[in-house]
């Protein structure tokens, strides 16, 4: 406050002799009347008391009341300022708002405000403050000197990055068979802060390691970023490049492959391909089943080279076969076949191991025993009858397994060998093994091998040099057992065969193996001709049966399943008797052939038939089609001409016996199962079942023709004069018909 209350004590007393105690009066210097507790100004007040009695007689006191200004004024400073330093600036320009003011409850506002910083020096608003914080502090004083103040904050902010000076952008050369260059920097990164100074410099390339000027550095252009922190936090940076030329990768070229420091990569000679020259250039001109290890493809025709690349020229194909260049194959004379027209034409086809079902996967498996000398290791051999899971036994299996996979892999569709720890057998050191192949990516002729042909194939050699691998083999295994063949596929999904190819199974008596094999009915059907031979075109589904014939014995039938003797003809008979008797029997037989043929379009047709040109034969009388290797002529029960189940046959002689030749034929249908057939040329069996032919509604016989079933037919066919076992020469004969 500016004033004060003023307790007077004791209070002023007035006493008259006369009268007593007389009321008193005081007055200030201003003639007011004041009194105890009174407000009074700073300063010094006089007081002047009086009083009278009743008679005027009047008298007075003084004293000085005084209150003295021990209060401060009240300073108002600014509230706290941040600001950051000024750029390129270690401080910055600070202005106070509002400025500093005092107001003295007395005085009043108080003119001279003063204000210093920490050290005492003065300061005032648009003075230059260094970064961090600065306390400063203000006062003023009133007229009574008592003295107020305040104070406040000034910060200023380091908000600037270091100055960062990077090199300028570097190339270097690798050295040869080098992938990288050691590089120097020029000149070494540095950071200035205008605030700190010089500061640390760390760099770091694109992957974030840490890397500094003499290190050496990749192939290729290296971003190289460095950094720098002041102690404000805050960071600078800058970058540079290094650009090295050369081969980022040196490979190892296998195979005889050569590095290209020009094209950085290795120059392979063929079959082989990749960066490294391990894999394979694919197969050329239709080759397929490619080896994985020597590239080597199964070439067509008379493509060569282990990638079927070349087309071998010259006289290249024998017994008369000529090179067509477009195709790339022998065209061979007659009689001959084979890729060189080498191998005589075969009246069957060759039996064909098939691929397996999509997403079937099957197994190849030989078990193989190969007996090796232990090596020394630190004067230990592998005893099997001590310890076969011994070191030096471990080392002799690990070394073993390198060495045969390497000789197994050179057979198309090698997949891997099972070595048992556990059996191996005394005997130097006896291994038993299997070796087991893809059997989808064998090669067909791979397939049909046996156990013994694998080996002999593959490993055999090396064995017969004594030295597999690093190993020695003795020079005999008199304990090893032979190689068995543990395929066994007929548990699986069964393959499609070529047309023309039944599907058999092939196994061993034991079952420890069994293929699933493609072969013609020829072979299927063991003794589907009898006594002939049985004929099959590749890619065909007809077979045809040549009966064999001599002077003494005739076999007749479809299947050459009727034998007759002609030897009691020759008896008393001179050769020109028997020559006209057979001339007969010809005759007779062709005449019931005719008259059989048309019995037999009236049996299917109805009618008496038509001699020409008529819409029901094509204009054609007595031509002949092949079902399931047997003769037909043309009907409605048994196809046209056109059905894919048939096959033409010109007009030949036919000679028929008794029974009604071809009638008899088209009465009797055959049945054959998938398992073997023997047909003999015994007597038939008991049909086992009547059927009616729904255009005529005649009955007749059906057989089922199985293992032991019999089936006779009365028709026969050939020369006479043929040898045993000789194909038959079909004669031509003219007919009304004939052109």
């Amino acid at each position: 406050m500016a004033d004060a209350a003023v307790d007077w004590s004791p209070p002023p007393l007035a006493v008259d002799a006369a009268e007593g105690v007389v009321k008193v009066r005081c007055y200030n210097e201003d003639d007011q009347v004041v009194q105890t507790g009174d407000r009074f100004q700073p300063g010094t007040t006089d007081v002047t008391c009086s009083a009278s009695d009743s008679s005027g007689n009047e008298n007075s006191c003084e004293f000085v009341i005084t209150v003295t200004d021990n209060e401060g004024p009240i300073v108002t400073c600014p509230t706290n300022r941040r600001q950051n330093v000024e750029s390129g600036m270690a401080d910055a320009t600070v202005d106070w708002s509002p400025l500093p003011s005092a107001q003295d409850v007395v005085d009043g506002p108080v003119r001279d405000v003063t204000c210093v910083n920490e050290a005492g020096d003065k300061v005032e608003s648009g003075n230059r403050y260094s970064v961090g914080d600065s306390v400063t502090m203000c006062s003023a004083s009133d007229s009574s000197g008592n003295e107020g103040d305040c104070s406040f904050v000034i910060t200023v902010v380091d908000n600037e990055a270091p100055i960062m000076t990077c090199s300028k952008d570097l190339e270097a050369e690798a050295p040869k068979g080098m992938t990288y260059a050691t590089i120097e920097w020029s000149p070494v990164p540095s950071c200035i802060d205008v605030v700190d100074g010089v500061s640390d410099v760390t760099c770091r390339n694109d992957r974030g390691d840490v890397v500094e000027s003499g290190d050496n550095f990749s192939v290729g252009v290296t971003t190289i970023t460095c950094t720098a922190s002041d102690k404000s936090g805050n960071e600078g940076s800058c970058e540079f490049s290094t650009n090295v030329t050369g081969c980022p990768v040196i490979f190892m070229c296998q195979n005889g492959g050569k590095f290209s420091y020009k094209s950085c990569s290795c120059d392979c000679s063929p079959p082989y391909a990749g960066s490294n020259c391990t894999d394979c250039q694919p197969c050329q001109n239709g080759g397929s089943y490619q080896n994985a290890v020597t590239c080597g493809c199964d070439c067509p025709n008379l493509y060569t080279g282990l990638l079927c690349s070349v087309c071998q020229s010259g006289d290249v194909c024998l017994n008369g076969g000529t090179l067509e260049e477009d195709t790339c194959s022998c065209g061979c004379a007659d009689g001959w076949t084979g890729r060189y027209c080498s191998e005589t034409t075969s009246c069957v086809p060759s039996d064909e191991y098939p691929d397996p079902p999509g997403g079937v996967v099957i197994e190849k498996r030989i078990s193989i025993e190969i007996a090796v000398i232990s090596p020394v290791i630190e004067n230990k051999k592998c005893d099997t009858t001590v310890n076969k899971n011994s070191d030096v036994c471990l080392h002799l299996v690990t070394e073993f397994r390198q060495a045969v996979e390497t000789e197994y892999s050179f057979l198309s569709g090698f997949d891997r060998v099972e070595i048992n720890q556990d059996d191996l057998k005394p005997g130097s050191v006896i291994v038993p093994h299997e070796v087991v192949y893809d059997y989808g990516k064998m090669t067909p002729s791979a397939r049909a091998l046996s156990a013994v042909g694998i080996y002999e194939k593959t490993v055999w050699k090396a064995v017969q040099s004594g030295w597999l691998g690093v190993l020695q083999i003795p020079t005999e295994c008199r304990n090893c057992s032979t190689q068995t063949d543990k395929t066994y596929m007929c548990n699986t999904e069964k393959p499609q065969c070529p047309i023309g190819l039944d599907l058999v199974e092939m196994h061993n008596s034991q079952g420890t193996w069994c293929y699933y094999v493609c072969q013609s009915r020829c072979k299927a059907a063991a003794g589907y001709c009898g006594e002939g031979t049985c004929y099959q075109e590749p890619d065909s589904d007809g077979i045809l049966c040549s009966c064999p014939q001599s002077p003494e014995i005739l076999y007749l039938g479809s299947h050459c399943q009727l034998r007759v003797h002609l030897i009691g003809f020759y008896v008393g008979c001179g050769i020109g008797g028997t020559t006209i008797l057979l001339l007969i029997i010809i005759l007779v037989v062709c005449l019931i052939q005719r008259r059989e043929e048309i019995n037999k379009y009236k049996l299917v047709n109805g009618g008496d038939g038509q001699e020409k040109g008529s819409a029901s034969d094509d204009g054609v009388r007595g031509q002949l089609y092949m079902v399931d290797g047997d003769i037909f002529p043309s009907s409605p029960m048994y196809g046209s001409s056109n059905s894919p189940d048939t096959t033409h046959l010109y007009p030949y002689s036919y000679i028929y016996g008794k029974k009604g030749g071809y009638a008899n034929k088209l009465k009797t249908e055959i049945f054959w199962s998938e398992s073997a057939v023997e047909v003999a040329d015994e007597t038939a069996q008991e049909p086992t079942d009547i059927v009616t032919d729904e255009q005529t509604n005649e009955s007749f016989e059906r057989l089922q023709v199985g293992p032991v079933k019999k089936h006779r037919n009365w028709y026969f066919w050939g020369n006479l004069a043929d040898p045993l076992k000789g194909e038959t020469k079909l004669i031509r004969m003219v007919s009304g018909t004939d052109d």
